[in-house]
């Protein structure tokens, strides 16, 4: 398997051209990141998931939350930015 800073740098690059795909991978790959030593890369998927991070990205995390995540703080930490990307998105769509 390559290693995880690589295929971080690859998600990064894909973000450019398939922002939710991107977002779902890094999803996906952040419990492997905040379990090791790459906290650099869980710190910086919080920033991306946050700033770029829409409804469709609170459901996906909703729906994966019983697969990807083992550990308690993980979750708490995944169900945090479900709950922050659907309010994002609730004020968004009542301002104008």
């Amino acid at each position: 398997m390559e290693a995880l800073p690589d295929r971080f740098d690859k998600i990064e690059i894909l973000a450019e051209t398939e922002l939710n795909r991107a977002l779902k991978m890094m999803v996906d790959i952040y419990p492997e990141a905040a379990n090791s030593y790459h906290h650099d890369i869980a710190d910086a998927i919080n920033i991306w998931i946050m700033e770029k991070g829409d409804k469709n990205i609170a459901d996906y995390i909703v729906n994966k939350l019983p697969l990807i995540a083992e550990d308690g703080n993980i979750k708490v930490v995944l169900r945090e930015w479900a709950n922050k990307l659907s309010s994002k998105s609730q004020m968004e769509g009542s301002v104008g």
